[in-house]
């Protein structure tokens, strides 16, 4: 009942984006809960996140704070 999220720098292309060292989160996880798991100061102050995977409509998807992520996400996060 967990899931793996990936996050990714703004400044990296996801196509030499490597999934290594996942943020695991509990079932039903928001963008908020995986940023405050990140770091405390990035659950404060995100504006929006990036998303590449199953839980957007499309890839790259500008999604806000209550976004519901699946397993295998790729998140970059905007603070």
């Amino acid at each position: 009942k967990v899931i793996r999220v990936y996050t990714k720098s703004p400044r990296q292309k996801l196509e030499d984006f490597e999934r290594t060292d996942p943020v695991v989160l509990a079932l039903g996880s928001t963008i908020a809960e995986a940023a405050a798991q990140v770091h405390k100061d990035f659950g404060r102050g995100l504006k929006y996140a990036v998303l590449w995977g199953q839980s957007g409509k499309f890839q790259a998807q500008r999604v806000g704070r209550g976004h519901e992520l699946t397993d295998e996400d790729i998140v970059e996060l905007h603070v």
